[in-house]
């Protein structure tokens, strides 16, 4: 009898039987495994290890790469050029992600593309003048794709069409609003941190084979998450809200907490059992970190994860008082947290907390809902909101200095910036994009139903949670958890 051993993390069946050796695998990769390896596959969904060989990809042979290499640089010099006629940052962005984009086809390792993208999220504050660790990451790794496709044998992940269209609808309302814009600096802000989006959301789609690669990427983003919470603790003990090397406070503190529901779900994996004390490690460096920003939606989202992780894990006759008792844990611990850091008499104050209205919250939200009655259907343009908000939050009564300075331009509210920005039809895009998103997870093949399924709902649960208290049409977790809903549809390869 022969004997099949199945993985499914490169977007189908891979198989191997003594009598025909493998199947499932392209050509070029196919005569790199030999007898020995057949053994070195796993199967399920918990793959972490894959000791199989798999050669770095190499030119074609089939094709002459010179004129695609010409024709590929002249058109990119053209981009650059054009870009810097209209905004010198733009340009400086493109030319750092083509060779960013460069080093991964001439390395041939298109799988770190995912991590970079992953990380990136945890150092926005990384920049030399205009040119942010984001974008040219994101930027670089749509180069690295559209190359590897151009002089290589790899092939992107095909999926359905339709799983694209709530995305492609969006992107395009953001582009019509410039008809309308009153003001073009901020639309063509507003698009270029939309493209950001765009493309991690593409280069996820397109290159993200299987779960295997995505606990990969989980792992390397809990690793650097926890790092990272060194110099905010270092920046807490200096007497200042922690940033991290990220580009905000509170945008370190999103990336904590999906950092800590990654980190839940990686303890629970088999393969990772010999890890589990270093991995339980990390949770309080990531709760103490969480606590480090200052963020009160952080503190708030952190608790939401810990209570979805409590649901998940806890058996189905004890599941009220599992996570009973875990809300109970998570306040006693991030009530020792907060006096340790000596931000409860600050940030967590409650009474500060309403005598500030949220930070400015509040005043930004109502003065936005007003700002709709003038264009609900249409909005008034991709992020021109913010060129007119410091002029309506001064007129209104009572409101502090802290509410009209550039920090408050934005609506910090996701949902209410769609609506304000791009009107009722472009909240409606941006909920579809999202529900078909979450929809397409929750239908997903077998080969991603489990543990990596569960994470990826509590992830857009969270982000849907923590959105309604900030904006960033931008938000690179996001944005990968739409292009990873995308990937986990992968068609079969038609090639022969």
């Amino acid at each position: 009898m022969s004997r099949l051993s199945p993985y499914r993390g490169l977007g189908g069946r891979l198989q191997h039987d003594q009598a025909t050796g493998w199947s499932g695998l392209p050509r070029s990769w196919s005569a790199s495994l030999g007898r020995d390896d057949r053994d070195s596959v796993d199967c399920g969904v918990a793959l972490v290890n894959v000791r199989t060989r798999i050669p770095r990809l190499s030119p074609s042979a089939n094709r002459s790469p010179g004129p695609v290499v010409t024709i590929g640089l002249v058109g990119l010099a053209v981009l650059v050029f054009l870009s810097a006629q209209v905004n010198v940052a733009l340009a400086l962005v493109m030319i750092a992600g083509i060779l960013l984009g460069g080093v991964v086809i001439v390395l041939g390792r298109i799988e770190y593309l995912l991590n970079l993208l992953m990380i990136t999220a945890l150092i926005e504050g990384l920049q030399v003048g205009p040119v942010t660790t984001g974008r040219v990451a994101a930027f670089g790794s749509l180069v690295a794709v559209l190359g590897m496709m151009a002089l290589t044998d790899w092939r992107p992940v095909r999926t359905p069409f339709q799983l694209w269209i709530p995305s492609v609808l969006l992107l395009s309302w953001a582009v019509l609003s410039g008809l309308w814009s009153a003001s073009t600096d901020a639309w063509l802000l507003g698009l270029a941190k939309m493209a950001v989006g765009v493309c991690v959301l593409v280069v996820t789609a397109l290159t993200l084979r299987g779960p295997a690669v995505f606990t990969s990427m989980m792992r390397s983003y809990v690793v650097a998450a926890s790092l990272i919470c060194v110099p905010a603790t270092l920046q807490v003990l200096q007497g200042k809200r922690a940033v991290g090397l990220g580009g905000g406070p509170n945008a370190l503190a999103t990336a904590l907490v999906i950092a800590f529901l990654a980190l839940a779900y990686l303890v629970r994996l088999r393969g990772f059992r010999r890890s589990r004390a270093l991995l339980f490690c990390c949770g309080p460096l990531l709760i103490f970190g969480v606590v480090a920003t200052g963020s009160r939606a952080g503190l708030l989202g952190l608790l939401f994860a810990g209570l979805l992780v409590a649901y998940d894990v806890a058996p189905k006759q004890n599941r009220g008082r599992v996570v009973f008792a875990s809300a109970l844990v998570m306040v006693v611990s991030l009530t020792g947290a907060l006096s340790v850091s000596g931000l409860a008499a600050g940030r967590f104050d409650p009474a500060g907390a309403f005598e500030d209205r949220g930070a400015g919250r509040l005043v930004r939200w109502s003065v936005a809902i007003r700002q709709v009655e003038d264009a609900p259907l249409h909005g008034m343009g991709l992020l021109n909101f913010g060129t007119r908000a410091a002029d309506l939050l001064a007129k209104e009564p009572g409101v502090s200095g802290y509410a009209i300075t550039d920090e408050s331009k934005p609506v910090h509210n996701q949902y209410l910036d769609f609506l304000v920005n791009l009107g009722i039809v472009g909240l409606a895009l941006y909920l579809w994009t999202v529900g078909r998103a979450m929809m397409a997870v929750w239908l997903c093949p077998d080969d991603w139903s489990g543990p990596a399924n569960t994470l990826i709902m509590q992830m857009f649960a969270v982000l849907s949670f923590l959105l309604f208290f900030g904006s960033a049409i931008n938000n690179k977790h996001l944005w990968l958890l739409i292009g990873t809903s995308i990937a986990m549809h992968a068609l079969p390869d038609r090639r022969p």
